[in-house]
């Protein structure tokens, strides 16, 4: 199974909108402001400390990864698939090679906050290897070192 992530482009905004707003209205159960969102997307591609790749497979885009990038770790913000290619690996690959970009950009820890209402993420990380560092009340945290 050929699985690539391709960094998104300025002028990918819509298409980044899309999978964001599918993202919040199956997963957090809201829906976002078209506008406000499109424009905190705007400034996030043009801060060089944040990417958006895309997940593809077989020739498409089937899902988005969001990361923020600080000082020598990084957030992953979000990543979602759309439901019809779930359950073939793809997250788990997806994320194999975020890591490898991470590492070759020298971070050391990837941190995840999930809500602790989103279980089937929770089940997804704790599947791949994650640490729990930290519960709070509504979220748990992860980290994974990069050696």
């Amino acid at each position: 199974m050929l699985i690539r992530i391709r960094k998104a482009k300025k002028e990918d905004i819509y298409k980044i909108y899309s999978f964001v707003n599918a993202y919040f209205k199956e997963i957090e159960k809201t829906n976002l402001n078209k506008l406000e969102t499109i424009k905190a997307i705007k400034n996030n591609l043009s801060n060089k400390k944040h990417f958006y790749f895309y997940i593809r497979f077989e020739g498409k885009n089937v899902g988005l990864i969001h990361l923020y990038i600080k000082k020598n770790f990084a957030d992953l913000c979000l990543i979602y698939i759309i439901p019809k290619f779930r359950n073939k690996g793809l997250g788990r690959n997806s994320l194999k090679e975020v890591l490898n970009f991470l590492k070759k950009g020298g971070i050391k820890k990837l941190l995840i906050e999930i809500s602790s209402e989103n279980k089937k993420s929770l089940k997804f990380f704790k599947n791949n290897l994650f640490k729990n560092l930290d519960t709070k009340i509504k979220s748990y945290i992860y980290q994974v070192n990069l050696k």
